[in-house]
This record gives structure tokens, sequence and C-alpha cells, in this order.
């Protein structure tokens, strides 16, 4: 993309998707010139969603919603320090939660998250001129 990253999709992935796949995550953050990685997971069915941010080889922080456990469409799960605007987004979406009938919206904070990060997000178009490269 324009804005120096880059993105990798893969369709056939299983929950929770890469931000589970730390083996591959730490390769990737690790290669010859140490890179920041940004995992989204994002399923086009179920409703748990996750982001993670990998440097040097070690997750820095990661943000899981996973609506199945005990505080159900309220569930959110992190580990390290998120960016800071993490609470911001949260807050409005446990708020809209509060509000709903029956929309989860803390499934959006994860994928929100890695947006606002790497300017890419699945379900908005791609910035025009933006180079697309099948990998397999």
């Amino acid at each position: 993309m324009r804005n120096g990253w880059y993105v990798v999709i893969d369709y056939e992935v299983e929950p929770p998707g890469y931000v589970a796949k730390t083996h591959t995550l730490q390769q990737l953050s690790s290669g010859i010139a140490e890179s920041e990685v940004i995992a989204c997971y994002e399923p086009s069915y179920g409703s748990t969603s996750g982001v993670a941010a990998w440097t040097g080889g070690q997750r820095i922080w990661s943000v899981i919603h996973d609506p199945a456990q005990a505080d159900g469409p309220n569930h959110i799960l992190w580990e390290g320090e998120p960016p800071v605007e993490f609470a911001a987004l949260l807050a409005k979406a446990w708020d809209d939660n509060s509000r709903s009938d029956g929309i989860d919206y803390v499934f959006d904070v994860p994928i929100t998250l890695a947006g606002n990060l790497t300017g890419f997000n699945e379900s908005r178009k791609l910035p025009r001129g933006t180079k697309i490269t099948a990998l397999a």
C-alpha cells in the first residue's frame, strides 16, 4: 500500500486466524529488516475477531473478542499495551452494545484498531493505485 504496509490475505485460515499463528508472525516480524506486523482476524462467518502486533519476533500486544465466553458480546481480552485509541473504541462499543438489540459492536474493535493502524480494512475499497499481487 502507499503508506508502506503490505497486506497479506488468507481466506483459508481457521479461527482465530493468524492472530494465533505465533510461529508465522514471529518469522515475519524478525526477517532481514525487523518489521512491525499487524495480524487481524475478521471472519466472514462466526463472531470472533482479533488483532495482534509483533516486532522483532515478539508479540507486543493483542486484542481478542470471543462472544462465546462468559461476558457474551461484551467479551474482550487484551495482553500487553494496545494503542491508546483502544480504550475509546472499547468504551464506545460497550456503550453501543448496552443500547443495541442483539448487534455485537465489540466485534468491530479489533478490526477497527487494525484498520486505523495500517490503513487497510477489508470491508472498504483499497486506495486507488494499490498494487495487488497474488502469492499463490
